[in-house]
């Protein structure tokens, strides 16, 4: 087989040599009176500079890790020795289309003069292009990036997708609910009964005085409730139950008592927690409490919907601060703790097509590899579309957006020009990169791949496979351009109420070379005062010692107090710079996951709970219904003059949630008038409690606050009108 260049290495002094002969010479000569029992030789791979200590375990390393580039070599020597024979063409040609053009990995509309023979006088003529032999994002491929300042033009994907819009038409008769309906089935209520009734099972085997089964019909008037609850909040729960009549409501007690709500929330549950296997088995699921409502809610997410072509990859935070084993910490997010989760959302409304919940990288798989197939995994049934995927900058690179384009999927984001696959050309610590002025910018080219570096305040660099890198726009940034006022005395006249034009105000300003001694004179005209009035400041400075000091001479009545003000004159200006088209694309279709964050927390239901999956069961909850407003919004038959807004939706759907359900209780009324009779007697409260006459006579003993006026005994509300009429 063919082998790389060996090098031997001496330990000692680092002297590295091709040929034993000359390592053997070496030794004699300058390195006689070293100690040669520590001495190793050391085998190196020229191509990755790693270092063996037997010759037969680099030809193991060579076999398994360069087994691409070795081959490439070994073609290149079979083109070499036939290229003078007649019948070598047709071989030639077998040769490159099999194992050229699969090592080169190229894109769907490659074109293959790039990666032609002439690949070398490409490179000559145009130095700053950029060849990366290794792909470094741990993605299996084995493509070479050759990057070229001669740019082409791109066309835009045509959108190859089904219309965009809801794929179900509801009848004008449906209502809030029915939309809620197509994302939360009706079989979710009865699943949640039945786990809710054995969890209670499992935990009182024996039985509860106070509890009966719940049934589908209470679930969906319970989960009504916390409907209400997002839209009225109240600091506790138990508030809404209340007595105070301002507080209190009544309704929500006609519905279900507070006994009644507070046992459902203790034993409510989802899932079956003794069928999921033990940590560290085959099988064992992290989210199996949330199972069944998550396979639900994903699965009715993906199919009611036609997303737009353009789409956007981002991540979303379910907030929780207690103990997880995938909790996550996201400083550059509102909700900066909790569990993460992954969201391809429509930047035109929100609506979240495909998410998944992040539990942790995979044993043996990096975070760039799992960024990638996070990628894939959401834009898996969007294959073949012409899909325009706006991705963050920790999913871009290359080699991500190169096997995307092979799915017909196409991609452009933010990259870090720290990337080994990002150009040198572009790297920030070039000489010419840190001196751009705003607006310019550089773009690189691989057949569709383009990379970019646009300076606006900050550098911004870029990566696309959509966008042409010949088309720019035009953006405008507004310029400050500040004057500073100098160590010398600056004139600032000004027009005042009874000031000539000629009258002036001299502003000295100190600086750091002045000394303790100077001083700041301002003399101002105003109105009553003559023009020989002025204060005198002496200011401190860091050298001025502590018998120096302030001294301001004012004039109670008649005299102003006058302050030394410092002067900046602002010409705010607008300017216009030239942007490439991918960066202003990707601002402008990025924004699918906020908007849906925004729909979801405007009126979040969760509550404070110790389970870490009742946060994540209400976030399901609250998508469902950011969802559903979104298609109650984009119905044809819904479609009103004045535009729907959430507040409204959420009220609606409380109210078809709790239906005709009541509780079976006749609650007990407060009188809120007291009783009066005829006859000039009236109740009034007393300062003491006193025995109820009319209870009296009935040999019961109760006592009230209230007594008559006219008679002054004290009597129960209910007693005032029968002890009066028996007198």
């Amino acid at each position: 087989m063919e082998t790389n260049d060996v090098c031997h290495q001496w330990v000692v002094n680092d002297g590295v040599f091709k040929q034993y002969g000359d390592f053997e010479n070496h030794d004699e000569i300058h390195i006689k009176d070293e100690e040669t029992e520590d001495l190793k030789t050391l085998h190196q791979c020229n191509l990755c500079d790693e270092e063996f200590r037997l010759e037969s375990d680099l030809e193991k390393h060579c076999e398994v890790d360069h087994t691409e580039e070795l081959a490439k070599v070994k073609v290149e020597e079979e083109v070499s020795d036939f290229e003078d024979e007649e019948s070598v063409d047709g071989d030639l040609e077998e040769i490159l289309q099999g194992d050229l053009l699969d090592v080169d990995n190229i894109s769907l509309s490659s074109d293959f003069s790039d990666i032609s023979s002439g690949e070398d006088e490409e490179l000559e003529e145009e130095p700053d292009c950029t060849m990366v032999d290794k792909d470094q994002h741990d993605v299996p491929s084995s493509s070479n990036f050759i990057w070229k300042t001669k740019l082409n033009s791109v066309m835009s994907p045509s959108f190859l997708g089904p219309s965009p819009g809801p794929k179900e038409v509801l009848e004008e008769e449906k209502n809030e609910f029915d939309f809620f309906s197509l994302f939360f089935g009706s079989n979710l209520y009865t699943v949640i009964a039945d786990e809710t009734n054995r969890c209670h099972a499992v935990q009182y085997p024996n039985g509860e005085k106070k509890w009966r089964n719940v049934t589908a019909a209470e679930i969906k008037a319970y989960l009504g409730l916390r409907v209400f609850m997002s839209v009225s909040t109240l600091p506790r729960t138990n508030i809404y139950w209340s007595k105070d009549h301002y507080f209190g409501n009544y309704k929500i007690t006609d519905i279900m008592t507070r006994d009644r709500f507070d046992k459902i929330s203790q034993h409510f549950h989802l899932n079956d927690n003794s069928t999921n296997p033990a940590r560290g088995e085959i099988n064992h699921d992290q989210l199996h409490q949330v199972r069944p409502v998550l396979d639900h809610v994903l699965d009715n997410c993906s199919k009611r919907y036609n997303p737009h072509q353009n789409t956007s990859i981002a991540e979303a935070m379910v907030a929780f601060r207690g103990r997880i084993g995938f909790k996550q910490f996201t400083p550059s997010k509102l909700v900066k703790h909790g569990i993460k989760v992954w969201m391809r959302a429509d930047p035109t409304n929100g609506y979240v097509s495909e998410f998944q919940v992040y539990t942790g990288r995979e044993k043996q798989t990096s975070e760039i590899a799992l960024a990638s197939q996070v990628v894939f995994d959401l834009t898996r049934k969007v294959q073949f579309q012409n899909m325009i995927v706006n991705v963050a900058d920790h999913f871009t690179c290359a080699e991500l957006f190169s096997e995307l384009e092979k799915v017909g999927i196409f991609a452009r984001g933010m990259c870090k020009n720290t990337r080994k696959n990002w150009p040198n050309s572009l790297k920030q610590h070039q000489k010419d990169v840190k001196n751009w002025a705003s607006g310019h910018y550089k773009i690189v080219q691989c057949t569709n791949l383009t990379a970019g570096m646009w300076k606006d305040r900050k550098l911004v660099s870029f990566m696309s496979t959509a966008d042409s890198p010949l088309e720019t726009v035009e953006v405008s940034r507004k310029q400050k351009d500040v004057t500073c006022i100098t160590s010398e005395s600056v004139e600032v006249s000004r027009k005042q109420k009874g000031i000539t034009p000629s009258e002036r105000v001299e502003v000295s300003q100190k600086q750091k070379d002045i000394t303790p001694s100077n001083s700041v004179e301002v003399s101002r005209k105003k109105k009553g005062i003559t023009p020989s009035k002025s204060v005198e400041v002496s200011r401190k400075q860091k050298d001025i010692t502590h018998s120096e000091s302030v001294e301001v001479s004012r004039k109670q009545r008649e005299g102003v107090p006058l302050e030394t003000v410092s002067q900046k004159q602002k010409d705010i200006a607008v300017k216009a710079m030239k942007c490439p088209v991918a960066i202003s694309k990707y601002f402008s279709n990025m924004s699918g996951v906020d908007r849906s964050d925004q729909l979801r927390m405007e009126y979040p239901t969760y509550r404070m709970s110790k389970k870490w999956w009742l946060y994540l069961f209400y976030f399901l909850f609250d998508l469902s219904i950011a969802n559903a407003f979104i298609l109650f919004k984009e119905s044809k038959n819904h479609a009103k003059k004045k535009t729907p807004i959430l507040l409204e939706f959420k009220m609606n759907l409380f109210k078809k949630m709790i239906g005709n359900d009541r509780n079976g209780r006749k609650r007990k009324r407060w009188e809120t008038d007291l009783p009066t009779t005829t006859g000039g007697h009236f109740p009034m409260k007393s300062t003491r409690k006193g025995r109820c006459k009319q209870c009296q006579k009935s040999k019961k003993r109760a006592e009230s606050l209230y007594q008559c006026d006219n008679c002054l005994v004290h009597l129960c509300v209910v007693c005032f009108r029968a002890y009066h009429e028996s007198e």
